[in-house]
């Protein structure tokens, strides 16, 4: 388990071991013994001094560096978990929060493990965090650190250079003046990162630098100093002697006890439901695109995997000759704030009133009391909506204060934040957001309702404290309003005209949301399989390429790849993202929130009944029941990926299947 160059001293490996023997001797043949002399007490003592020993040789010897600092967990676990089993020995059984709901690998850990094995697991944790260390923000990574993120931000420091001739179709002011200030004038410089790549991708009409930039981005950290493949190999095994440790045969068993899914044969019967559905779409849109590319090109053309983004936005303009920035005028802030905001008002009865009263973290930030229909107050909601020097990007939730029942019996109300990064009105013109920037409002504010209508009474089972493949359900329910007109109607006009926002524009929008439905959908699916593939290993990984390759050859896209690429040593979201064995759960949402929303439009996608009934069991309980049996009393059946289907326009309504019973 601990590899050579950790060199723990051996006899705090015996001490722990022996402590750990006494601890379950007394506990097995003295019960009555073990609770009267507090022997939990000096059992904390000597794993402390087993523990502080062994974090003062690392600091003398540096083996671990700051990798020890996972100590602290296996200590602070040790504590908690011993502090309930007096409480419970006291008490009786049952007696904290209980048994039934405390989760399965949380039971076993009260009462199969003692706090010397706490030592092991600490350790195995510790040498997992030397794996994957926060990614360097700067965009460097000391040469002593073999972090996984942190390899990840550096490789993607790359770049490539070409003269203007050869790039002169894209036009691309900033890459040019970086070419310039690295002496390279005349010339245009393309980094790797993300938005510059992309756009490359899907504009530039050279196939040959089209696919060099491809083999770059997609063969990072896979060679060389930054190399991930030993890193992604020994996360992966330590993952699963954690795993075995508690009892589980592989880490995404260990995991998904703790989920929906609650194991890895009900994650694989969703991914492979989907790409059964989706693969002949899928098939019939790459026919179309090769197509479409071949007349365009006057010659046959076989589409690569580094040729997709420019062929399939050529043909989507094609298509549809759709423009997201024509609908920024029918969508401005004001109105929009007005128009989500009066959503949870004719589904729940909220109301939202301006408090200028309450401190404010910036003064871009806006509060508002949060009322029922009954005037009873519910929390505070922060919108932080614009941009500034201090802020990172992108959009997000966030609970200040989790809502919860406190000691006296009074309901401690939450506090509540969405943040935005819209653009900022000017003195003649207001903000404008685009369709998906409205989107993405109404997808925070999902978030946002499941904190504010919270009703539990310990906060850690309050609000978004629930399964990770459930919490995504409030958020992603609430964007299937932005393509319905009865919704849009009220608040959707053109900011100059008053116009309200015309049927086609609503119709092409749906339609280009639909556009390469499967392709991105598989895609998804592989980042699924690839994710599960690493974690339901039962012996450690030998050849990490041909290891990939075979968990994604069920979605395969294209017929040929560019030598040396691979998404594993790339793939932070489960080696350095919290996503480990829980990738799927992206998809696992998008079924529950299409089916959820479906019901609502059985009923009437403003029907009180059915508003109410969302409430009360998805909305209001956050995790103190186990969520398949709140969907299920929500839904009256279990989920099914219809509804999806139909969404997607892979399936017309004529075609779903008939919905399957509720389970017992």
């Amino acid at each position: 388990i601990i590899p050579d160059r950790v060199r723990i001293p051996a006899y705090i490996v015996v001490i722990a071991s022996l402590v750990t023997v006494v601890q379950l001797l007394i506990q097995g043949f003295l019960p009555s013994l073990y609770s009267a002399l507090g022997i939990y007490i000096p059992l904390i003592v000597v794993n402390c001094i087993i523990l502080g020993r062994a974090e003062a040789y690392a600091a003398k010897n540096g083996p671990l560096e700051s990798a020890f600092d996972g100590i602290g967990m296996g200590l602070g676990f040790t504590v908690g978990l011993t502090a309930i089993a007096i409480v419970r020995e006291i008490l009786g059984a049952g007696a904290v929060f209980g048994v039934e709901f405390i989760p399965e690998d949380f039971r076993i850990t009260i009462f199969g493990l003692a706090p010397g094995a706490f030592f092991v697991l600490a350790v195995l944790t510790a040498l997992q965090n030397k794996f994957k260390a926060p990614s360097a923000t700067n965009g460097s990574v000391p040469k002593s650190s073999l972090a996984c993120g942190g390899n990840c931000m550096t490789c993607s420091g790359s770049a490539c250079s070409a003269n203007h001739a050869v790039l002169e179709d894209l036009r691309a002011k900033a890459e040019a003046e970086a070419a310039a200030a690295k002496g390279r004038k005349g010339e245009y410089l393309f980094t790797l990162d993300q938005p510059v790549y992309m756009a490359f991708m899907k504009y530039s009409s050279r196939p040959d630098l089209r696919e060099k930039m491809y083999s770059l981005y997609t063969s990072r950290n896979t060679k060389g100093e930054y190399s991930n493949l030993d890193n992604i190999r020994r996360i992966s095994e330590l993952r699963l002697e954690i795993a075995r440790l508690l009892g589980a045969k592989s880490y995404a068993d260990h995991s998904l006890r703790r989920t929906m899914a609650k194991n890895p044969e009900a994650v694989y019967e969703l991914l492979d439901k989907l790409r059964d559905a989706y693969r002949p779409a899928l098939d019939a849109e790459m026919a179309e695109l090769t197509e479409f590319a071949s007349k365009l090109e006057g010659k046959p053309v076989q589409i690569n995997p580094w040729d997709y983004s420019y062929y399939s936005n050529k043909l989507k303009a094609a298509k549809y000759s759709f423009d997201e920035e024509a609908l920024r005028p029918y969508f401005e802030l004001g109105n929009v704030v007005n128009g989500v905001f009066g959503l949870a008002t004719k589904l729940y009865g909220l109301n939202f009133t301006p408090n200028e009263k309450v401190e404010v973290y910036h003064p871009d930030v806006k509060a508002y009391d949060v009322t029922d229909a009954n005037g009873r107050f519910l929390g505070v909601l922060y919108t932080d909506f614009f941009p500034r020097a201090s802020k990172r990007p992108g959009a997000w939730m966030t609970g200040f204060k989790d809502q919860f029942v406190d000691e006296n019996g009074k309901d401690s109300r939450p506090h509540v934040s969405i943040v935005m990064n819209f653009t900022k009105p000017t003195a003649d013109k207001p903000s404008l957001l685009t369709p998906y920037e409205v989107e993405t409002f109404l997808h925070e504010f999902g978030h946002a309702l499941h904190g504010l209508l919270a009703d539990s009474k310990y906060k850690s089972l309050s609000g978004t404290s629930v399964y990770r493949d459930f919490v995504e359900l409030p958020s992603q329910f609430n964007e299937n309003y932005l393509t319905e007109k009865e919704f849009l109607d009220g608040f959707a006009r053109h900011y100059q005209t008053g116009e309200a926002i015309p049927q086609e524009l609503v119709d092409r929008l749906v339609r280009s949301m639909q556009y390469g439905a499967a392709y991105s959908c598989m895609r998804q699916l592989g980042f699924g399989y690839l994710d599960m593939a690493w974690h339901t290993v039962t012996e450690p990984v030998s050849d990490a390429k041909a290891f990939e390759a075979k968990a994604l050859e069920k979605v395969r896209i294209f017929p040929v790849d560019a030598e040396g690429t691979m998404i594993s040593p790339q793939f932070s979201h489960i080696f350095s993202g919290g996503y480990a064995a829980g990738y799927y759960s992206y998809k696992w949402a998008e079924v529950l929130d299409a089916d959820a929303f479906a019901f609502f439009k059985e009923h009437g996608i403003f029907d009180k009944a059915t508003a109410d009934n969302f409430r009360r069991n998805i909305l209001m309980r956050g995790g103190t029941e186990n969520p398949a049996e709140l969907y299920r009393r929500f839904r009256g059946k279990d989920s099914d990926i219809d509804a999806l289907l139909i969404r997607d326009g892979i399936k017309q309504p004529q075609e779903a299947h008939v919905a399957r019973p509720q389970k017992d």
